[in-house]
């Protein structure tokens, strides 16, 4: 009985009532309905689909599966490729990258970030690749040009030698530069006109760099914070051939803190601090704001001490250990 069930499958199958589907995956509907009907089937409904992988009107998958036995003449249902999904690129720009990150809709990645000097904020979306509304195929990339920081405009200094202090405050106050003001003692110079500037001009700065000049003020010209520039000489005591000495000259600010300005590091020798002759003349450029304390030692005793206020001639004390002799202070 199983001999003859065989043999009346296989004549059935032969003769046509029976047949074997193909595969027609990744054929085009026209040619998976062409390969179909040379074996007696159908093609059937089509079912669509979005995919990245497969053309679209192309076939991605069908039932029944390829090699099932059927009769002829039934028709096969097919899944066919719409290609991929077609949405609009989401609009980025002006958006914070932080933002953009958390929100991505489904299908859509990020590509490609560059920053660039920019007046935007920092991390902020300045340009993107496609742009907003065009059409944009599920996983493809869209890339962003984002923000560095608001850029920093580039300014040239002003030649303001000569200057009353009123005109050159009144030509830098709109480049938005720091401006200090340095009190100078020269009895030669003429009263609140800037003596002296840094940088020089046509230098090239940029918002927020430091522009310094020098100014011999008279008792009406108000210039608060400003800096006192100032030149201590001092001769160091000691018989005229007696042994080198150590010298140091420490300040303390109006805020108390010190700090040692002479030698300087260029100074020492493989560790050692200099040593200077009996009747070396050490010259020391200074300067302050509001007041400043200047204390010279020898071979690390306090000889000297000069305290500086506002304008005021300084004070000078001298310390029983000793005392060198002043030359000049300006």
């Amino acid at each position: 009985m199983a001999g003859a069930g065989l043999y009346v499958f296989n004549t059935a199958v032969a003769g046509g009532e029976y047949v074997t589907v193909p595969n027609i995956a990744h054929l085009s509907v026209t040619q998976a309905s062409f390969e179909l009907g040379r074996v007696g089937l159908a093609m059937g409904r089509h079912t669509p689909m979005f995919s990245d992988q497969v053309p679209p009107y192309h076939v991605i998958s069908q039932r029944p599966e390829p090699g099932a036995v059927v009769r002829a003449g039934r028709e096969i249902t097919a899944t066919v490729s719409q290609g991929a999904e077609v949405q609009e690129t989401p609009a980025f720009v002006g958006r914070p990258l932080g933002e953009v990150e958390g929100t991505l809709a489904q299908g859509v990645r990020l590509g490609n970030k560059a920053w660039i000097q920019h007046s935007s904020p920092r991390d902020q979306v300045i340009a993107q690749d496609p742009p907003p509304g065009r059409p944009l195929r599920a996983g493809r990339e869209v890339h962003l040009l984002l923000s560095r920081g608001p850029t920093r405009s580039t300014i040239t200094m002003p030649d303001i030698v000569g200057m009353s202090v009123d005109d050159a405050t009144n030509l830098l106050a709109p480049l938005n530069v720091s401006v200090m003001a340095n009190r100078v003692d020269n009895p030669n110079a003429r009263f609140d006109r800037v003596l002296a500037q840094t940088p020089p001009p046509g230098t090239m700065l940029q918002a927020g760099d430091a522009v310094t000049y020098d100014v011999r003020a008279s008792a009406q010209l108000s210039l608060p914070d400003s800096r006192r520039k100032v030149v201590i000489a001092y001769t160091v005591p000691g018989p005229a051939f007696g042994f080198p000495r150590e010298v140091r000259i420490d300040v303390i600010d109006r805020h108390g803190v010190r700090q040692t300005v002479f030698p300087s590091e260029e100074q020492y020798r493989a560790g050692e601090r200099p040593r200077f002759e009996a009747g070396s003349v050490i010259r020391l450029p200074l300067s302050f704001v509001g007041e400043l304390t200047v204390e010279i030692h020898i071979d690390g005793e306090r000889t000297r001490t000069y305290y500086y206020e506002g304008d005021n001639d300084p004070i000078i004390t001298d310390h029983p250990s000793g005392g060198g002799q002043e030359e000049d202070v300006a």
